[in-house]
């Protein structure tokens, strides 16, 4: 089994070169080539039309051209030239409202937000996760964030363990906590991960 402590593993941020292996990853055996990692992510209705394959591709599409517009969307691990590990992670303004309170004087483009993670299936019950987690501060920290929010919810959560688990973030600096309590309309799709995770939102800062 793979040692993600021991393995010669390495990361890199998702940009126009590397597309190709986050396609390979999405597109292989368990890969999500059914959402492209667009659930929280801000869309046009119009990319919420069709089933299917069909769906599929536009979602492909939109991620896409997120990376043609040099938004960061997150960083992919490698064992040797094989993605084997992905994780969604960057500005907390390039997605959906996530029900995070918004502190008042805090600059939107501070706060970076870490939402997904995906796995090869030879690659798990490896430490990899809690390693896509580190390497998904420092990539935040090196593009000047300096909070990192995440959502993990509880490992017997009945759905949403794909946006992370809390022993995935034990040892980390949490600076607050917030239970979510009320939501707006537009945000009711987040209510559900929200009452799944007892602890609340996980905001990490850079020091």
């Amino acid at each position: 089994m793979p040692n993600a402590e021991t393995d010669q593993l390495s990361f890199a941020a998702v940009n126009a070169s590397r597309w190709p292996d986050l396609e390979k990853l999405f597109d292989g055996r368990g890969g999500p080539k059914y959402c492209w990692c667009m659930l929280w992510r801000k869309r046009n209705r119009e990319d919420r039309i069709g089933r299917g394959a069909a769906k599929n591709a536009v979602l492909k599409s939109k991620l896409k051209s997120y990376v043609e517009s040099c938004v960061p969307i997150g960083i992919l691990a490698y064992s040797g030239s094989e993605p084997v590990a992905w994780c969604s992670v960057g500005p907390r303004e390039s997605y959906r409202s996530l029900g995070s309170p918004v502190t008042q004087n805090e600059n939107p483009g501070d706060v970076w937000s870490l939402v997904c993670f995906f796995v090869r299936r030879d690659f798990r019950r490896s430490g990899l996760s809690m390693r896509m987690v580190e390497e998904a501060k420092k990539y935040a920290g090196a593009n000047n964030a300096k909070i990192l929010e995440a959502y993990p919810v509880e490992p017997d959560s009945p759905s949403y363990k794909f946006i992370g688990l809390q022993f995935m973030f034990r040892g980390q600096a949490a600076v607050a906590r917030q239970a979510s309590q009320s939501r707006k309309a537009g945000q009711r799709f987040f209510e559900a991960a929200s009452r799944l995770n007892k602890n609340g939102m996980h905001r990490i800062r850079h020091q």
